[in-house]
């Protein structure tokens, strides 16, 4: 193998390990922020209850705890997704039979703004920059599940601690003609991983 040869496989192999640094670097981001603006995944509900109003929604027992599920009272006059409003937050708290304390388990974002329609490939730059590369995407063209649900294509992000997924509904509007803005939900990794090991986990 010639020298320059060797150089040239040395440039590549170089930039391949400055790349993949990079990508790690960014999803560190996604760990150091461990949640949504002053949301933090793993607070407790009391924590949680601290700096918003809630309202229950609902409850599912699990096994070894239970998923209880709550909506942030006006969370569209508190909170904003860069420069888009938001619909709705809702936040997830696993009980574990062992800790018998709720933590945040999942936090889930919804945008309200219409300008989504126009701006959905720039809310996805948005994350790709703060983020790096989605690690991970699925789109309705491959399968027959998000056809299904309505839903044109996601994107993941995960880090070591927390997962991100970006959901794109297909209609823009639902039956009552409000908008179906893009969904963002951020999982602690560590609970979904617990809880995915059994059946009827309330995610």
């Amino acid at each position: 193998m010639s020298t320059i040869s060797k150089t040239v496989i040395l440039i590549i192999t170089l930039l391949c390990s400055l790349t993949t640094y990079a990508q790690e670097s960014l999803l560190n981001n996604l760990d150091n922020k461990n949640g949504f603006n002053n949301l933090k995944l793993k607070s407790t509900f009391n924590e949680v209850k601290k700096l918003v109003s809630l309202k229950k929604v609902n409850e599912t027992k699990v096994k070894n705890g239970k998923m209880e599920y709550y909506s942030i009272k006006n969370a569209n006059e508190t909170y904003t997704f860069g420069s888009y409003k938001v619909k709705s937050i809702s936040l997830g708290f696993f009980n574990s039979n062992e800790l018998q304390i709720n933590v945040l388990a999942f936090i889930e974002v919804n945008l309200a703004d219409s300008r989504f329609l126009r701006d959905s490939d720039q809310l996805n730059e948005m994350l790709k920059k703060e983020y790096g590369l989605p690690t991970n995407s699925s789109s309705s063209d491959d399968s027959f599940e998000l056809r299904q649900n309505q839903i044109a294509y996601t994107l993941d992000w995960q880090g070591e601690k927390v997962f991100l997924r970006m959901t794109r509904w297909s209609a823009p509007v639902n039956e009552r003609f409000e908008f179906l803005g893009n969904t963002y939900r951020y999982y602690d990794i560590g609970i979904l991983n617990f809880t995915n090991e059994r059946a009827n986990n309330g995610f």
